[in-house]
């Protein structure tokens, strides 16, 4: 049964106070005893029981018998221990170290009912020590099988900011392990590796159980046929447009400063799975509120069908259709329908290359009282990503290669793309924390001149986008985020040569 791992460290942590408050003896025995005590105080266990069987030679003294049943206790010799304490007991000890000490046997030998009961004695004498009683109280609950009535006694205020607090939640999110609550005994996993000294075995194996509890939770969640997520984010949008000769654009587009709240719902449920196929509906919805510029206001829904199919232990075929439907201030929309077929090969444990084609028909409409604005188009996609997670580290990265081909029924939107990508993710300085970032290379060559300059010349476009984000996990559903986005777009055109940056904060509410 789970529960004992700690006890013996905990009591080698116990105030000697425990030892130096027990009753003086008498003049005959007091000499031996305090020898026997600064022995115990060093740990040297065999010599101070010497001492003390000396001492009940020459006096038989109670409190001689108790001390020599502490010793015991601390060599792990429990039967002899419990014997000499309730020798102790028999003739009267006046010391109100004896129920604690008794507790202490009874629990090395897996008594934990006597040993609960000696424990809550000792609290009810008030002693100073007894909040260390409160916890070896709710670990015999615990070892009883009492979970319930473990955790009530464990999150009892007598052991906040004790030296037993991170004891006390490891056993708690023991008992809460045994309720199956997995996320009740993750928090208390966490709370005992955030308070358990460092580089400890306390802290090393909150540390594993809280990875094992969050497996568990995994495991749950991909067993159940649905997931939904709330995030709500707040951002800063600045756009510096250069403009230049061929193009005046007003100050308020051509340099544009704007504050947007952003909620977003995601969820999607699981229509089919075998061991080695799933299938799954996807539906997002989203708005985008603009504090100053209100007709950027958007309102975007998207649905996506999309499923994968384990070939071999190493290779995995899937396929994704979604349609994303976003309107901007109620007059102008975009629909963009995507047909994307994948292909990934895992040739290592840690590593995996995915081949994706996509196919894209789009349809704008930038201003619904003037139709002949909008534009339909098609657009084709070859990517090639690599997945690394680095052995013996926590870093993931992916890199990607993308080639892009638009044809488009407005003249202005026909262009190739080539693009690379790169991204990380590791742990950051904190707990629970982890740090993002990426950079992204595309160069977009348009194959028509453009209308909006005055020179009819083709554009030409080069894109760099730099972005990074730390997210916090402040519990199993409950994740906060800050971000940074800045893109550089050096276009021969002026108006699409811009300088784009957003700060944005957020939280995000798992279901």
């Amino acid at each position: 049964m789970r529960g004992t791992k700690y006890l013996f460290i905990t009591l080698f942590l116990l105030c000697v106070s425990i030892l130096v408050q027990a009753a003086g003896a008498n003049a005959s025995s007091l000499s031996l005893i305090d020898q026997g005590r600064e022995l115990l105080s060093k740990r040297q266990y065999n010599a101070a029981e010497a001492k003390f069987r000396d001492a009940i030679k020459k006096e038989n003294d109670p409190e001689a018998w108790l001390l020599l049943g502490t010793a015991l206790n601390r060599k792990e010799a429990y039967n002899e221990a419990l014997d000499a304490l309730n020798r102790a007991k028999q003739l009267k000890t006046t010391s109100n170290a004896i129920s604690f000490e008794m507790g202490c046997a009874y629990m090395g030998l897996g008594k934990y009912k006597q040993a609960y009961r000696s424990f809550a004695e000792d609290i009810s004498y008030n002693t100073p020590w007894r909040d260390t009683s409160y916890l070896f109280c709710g670990i015999s609950l615990h070892n009883l099988g009492e979970y319930r009535k473990a955790i009530a006694i464990l999150s009892s205020p007598m052991l906040d900011g004790t030296e037993h607090s991170s004891n006390a939640y490891y056993y708690t999110g023991l008992s809460h392990l045994e309720l199956k609550e997995h996320k009740q005994a993750a928090l208390s996993f966490r709370w005992a590796e955030i308070h358990a000294p460092k580089a400890t075995v306390l802290e090393s194996d909150a540390k594993k159980m809280l990875a094992f509890v969050q497996n568990l939770i995994n495991t749950e969640k991909k067993k159940r046929p649905w997931y939904a997520s709330l995030t709500t984010a707040f951002s800063l949008d600045t756009n510096v447009i250069a403009a230049g000769d061929d193009v005046i654009l007003p100050s308020n587009i051509s340099n544009r400063r704007d504050t947007a709240f952003s909620p977003l719902l995601s969820a999607g449920y699981r229509l089919y799975q075998t061991p080695k196929s799933e299938l799954w509906v996807d539906y997002t919805g989203g708005a985008t509120f603009q504090q100053d510029l209100d007709q950027y206001n958007t309102l975007m829904h998207g649905i996506a069908l999309r499923g994968s199919h384990l070939l071999t232990p190493k290779l995995i075929v899937g396929m994704e259709a979604s349609y994303d439907y976003t309107w901007v201030d109620e007059s102008s929309y975009s629909g963009i329908l995507r047909l994307s077929p994948s292909i990934s090969y895992r040739q290592r444990d840690w590593t995996a290359s995915t081949l994706t084609y996509t196919w894209q028909k789009s349809d704008y409409l930038f201003d619904i009282t003037n139709p002949a604005l909008g534009r339909d188009g098609h657009t084709n996609t070859i990517s090639l990503t690599q997945d690394v997670a680095v052995p013996k580290t926590e870093l993931f990265l992916r890199g990607g290669l993308h080639q892009s081909w638009t044809d488009s029924n407005g003249g202005d939107y026909d262009f190739d793309s080539f693009a690379m990508s790169l991204a990380l993710w590791h742990p950051f300085l904190f707990k629970r924390t982890r740090i993002s970032g990426g950079l992204s290379y595309a160069w977009d060559n348009y194959k028509n001149r453009n209308s909006r300059s005055t020179t009819l010349r083709k554009r030409n476009d080069e894109r760099l986008r730099f972005f990074c984000s730390l997210a916090k996990e402040f519990t199993e559903d409950i994740t906060g985020f800050i971000s940074y986005s800045r893109t550089n777009n050096e276009s021969n055109i002026g108006q699409f040569d811009y300088n784009r940056n957003i700060y944005s904060v957020g939280i995000t509410y798992n279901f």
